[in-house]
């Protein structure tokens, strides 16, 4: 039987691959001085009250913006301790108990560069996450630079290349039709097409990749043309979504996906997810597109 999720996962490589500080003062020190030198004028004493009011003026501002500093970083770290308690693995599960464990929510808003390598060919994706808001990048060299911007809660996604004044407004579209129309790769639904399209030969452990705590899974799939297909994947809990996924024909790789930066909890400017006024989309229902897909 011929396996729909590595189809459509070649699919869509295929498609994506041709288609285009502070400062302060010291205090002075106080020196016992002879009792004839102790007399001084009023000028001289309000001349002193008036520069240790300067004084307090100077430093009171940079004491307020070191505690700030101080507040920000605390509540920085505490957010991350947390983030990091609520991402934390069961050590004491392994294969498809660990698997099934890997349950929870992308963070809300993330940036991630990755590189894809298939057929010789190499591309750089980076990826835009904003709660059910997508932008992705595809930069293909003498392809120029493709962008998706998927809108799933309004059922709307455009895409279109750098530079061209024309583009496609794909009306009723949901991220199961973007993926089978390869207009876009999201890598936080590799796992859930791994899960579903492996065999029972389906192991997984916990490891470290560049410093990151995974799970590295190991699953064959079977494909009628393809035959078995031994896929990779090094999963991290902490941002949902893989760190590097590979596939495997006997001993040639097919295609390589390996993200090279990835941060979560990013502020992201909201024209992102805002198609170009320069650019024409032409409207296309989704549904007809895929009937005559």
């Amino acid at each position: 039987m011929k396996n729909k999720n590595i189809s459509m996962i070649i699919l869509l490589v295929v498609l994506l691959l041709f288609s285009g500080g502070c400062t302060g003062k010291e205090a002075a020190s106080i020196t016992e001085v002879p009792k004839e030198a102790a007399i001084t004028t009023q000028s001289k004493t309000d001349n002193i009250a008036e520069e240790a009011k300067q004084d307090k003026q100077e430093t009171e501002p940079v004491q307020t913006e070191a505690e700030a500093q101080k507040t920000e970083k605390a509540q920085s770290t505490e957010k991350q301790e947390a983030a990091d308690k609520s991402t934390a693995l069961d050590l004491s599960l392994k294969d498809k108990a660990l698997v099934d464990s890997l349950k929870g929510d992308r963070p809300k808003t993330m940036k991630m560069e990755s590189e894809m390598i298939a057929y010789g060919m190499t591309s750089q994706i980076l990826t835009y996450y904003d709660g059910s808001k997508t932008r992705t990048e595809t930069s293909i060299p003498q392809a120029g630079k493709s962008i998706c911007i998927f809108l799933e809660d309004e059922g709307v996604m455009y895409s279109y290349v750098e530079g061209d004044t024309d583009g496609t407004k794909m009306i009723g579209a949901n991220s199961d039709l973007a993926e089978e129309m390869g207009l876009r790769i999201d890598n936080t639904d590799l796992l859930a097409a791994l899960v579903e399209g492996s065999s029972e030969v389906l192991s997984a452990r916990v490891e470290t990749l560049n410093g990151e705590e995974v799970v590295y899974i190991e699953a064959t799939e079977s494909d009628d043309e393809l035959g078995e297909v031994f896929v990779q994947m090094w999963y991290s809990v902490k941002y949902n979504t893989p760190l590097k996924y590979m596939m495997n024909i006997g001993e040639k790789t097919m295609m390589e996906l390996i993200v090279t930066h990835v941060e979560r909890d990013v502020t992201l400017d909201k024209s992102l997810f805002l198609p170009p006024d320069n650019v024409n989309f032409m409207e296309m229902d989704a549904e007809a597109m895929m009937n005559d897909w």
